[in-house]
């Protein structure tokens, strides 16, 4: 995922499924763009990841606003939701 995915693999999924990959990679613009570009258009995203304050788990703890940044009308997505849990 810190790379540029095969053009065979792009626009094949209804969802992405990451299930606490991100923070662990190191490039994650480009992470995030591999998971848009496996979409298929009105395909999901979904991220289950820890947010800020998890010390000592991977490389990157994530803030909710990078996702609503991220995946917001502006860049051509809609109906972003964003759920936490203790």
């Amino acid at each position: 995922m810190n790379n540029p995915l095969p053009e065979k693999l792009l626009k094949n999924y209804d969802t992405v499924i990451d299930g606490g990959c991100l923070e662990h990679i190191f490039n994650v613009p480009q992470a995030l763009k591999n998971c848009s570009f496996l979409l298929k258009p009105g395909g999901q995203i979904i991220h289950i990841l820890p947010a800020n304050n998890f010390c000592g788990h991977g490389f990157y703890q994530f803030s909710p606003e990078l996702f609503f940044c991220v995946y917001s009308n502006k860049n051509g997505y809609d109906e972003t939701e964003i759920f936490l849990a203790d």
